[in-house]
């Protein structure tokens, strides 16, 4: 059932004064078009089927699994203006404290399904990483997890950030220990953000697709229990850091042999999201 609803308690400007509101059994969906594109609502749902098959562990528990609301603006300058004043970069944003994410309408529409998974990606992993730890997760887990949940894994091909790996080579990745150091947010460099992006996809996309899904979830949990990164790997993997960095090299030259695709370029397909 569509029903319209008053804004509550505040009018942004440069914002309809009315909000459309559409749910799933997973989302509420507030969209400030009249009517949500075909297929929209179905295909929220087969997203979050998906991820909870790929992230089983991490799903909150059913009495807390409230739906996650979901801001879709009519374009991209309404989005900018809105309530939540997101970067001009971003072309989605997650606020895990209020379990929400937001986006604009887009084509195609493929990139806006793929925004959505890493958003609820961002709400999920950073509630199940507090529900133990009051720190917020590391940068390089947390986007590193969303950008390869933003497609299956048989469709990894689609996703942006896969394309780009074919691109990395040893030569000019960040070492792994700055990898983990270095906060996007904080850098300037528009190039080294792009490579950090990329290269934490990579990472992620070797632990957790490269190998079983419970290594992975036993990694995580020790992460989120305080232990070293050192224990966690070794817990999760069999692995020393160094013996990480050369199999994930080793993963990122195989991958280099086959070129297909343009070379690292700055896109707007950065995801703000930081500590609420």
């Amino acid at each position: 059932m569509l029903v319209l609803l008053p804004i509550l308690g505040f009018e942004p400007l440069n914002e309809p004064p009315q909000w459309h509101e559409d749910s799933t059994f997973h989302y509420k969906i507030l969209h400030q078009d009249t009517w949500l594109p075909m297929g929209f609502t179905l295909k929220l749902e087969n997203i979050h089927s998906r991820m909870r098959m790929d992230l089983a562990w991490c799903w909150p528990p059913v009495s807390s699994a409230a739906k996650i609301p979901l801001y879709l603006y009519r374009n991209q300058r309404l989005y900018e203006n809105g309530r939540f004043h997101p970067p001009a970069w971003s072309v989605g944003l997650a606020e895990p404290g209020i379990r929400t994410i937001l986006s604009f309408d887009q084509k195609p529409m493929d990139n806006l399904y793929q925004i959505i998974a890493h958003e609820t990606t961002h709400v999920i992993f950073v509630s199940y990483w507090m529900r133990k730890n009051q720190n917020y997760p590391p940068y390089w887990l947390n986007e590193g997890l969303a950008m390869v949940e933003q497609t299956s894994e048989e469709h990894s091909k689609d996703c942006y950030w896969y394309q780009e790996i074919s691109y990395l080579s040893t030569q000019n990745l960040f070492p792994l220990k700055t990898l983990m150091r270095l906060e996007p947010m904080k850098m300037n460099n528009t190039s080294a953000i792009q490579l950090w992006y990329v290269e934490s996809y990579s990472l992620i996309y070797f632990l957790l697709r490269k190998r079983p899904n419970f290594y992975f979830k036993t990694f995580v949990s020790y992460l989120r229990d305080g232990r070293s990164f050192k224990t966690a790997l070794w817990a999760g993997y069999h692995y020393t850091p160094r013996q990480l960095e050369r199999e994930w090299h080793r993963f990122l030259n195989i991958q280099s042999r086959h070129k297909t695709f343009g070379p690292i370029s700055t896109v707007g397909f950065f995801h703000d999201l930081g500590p609420s």
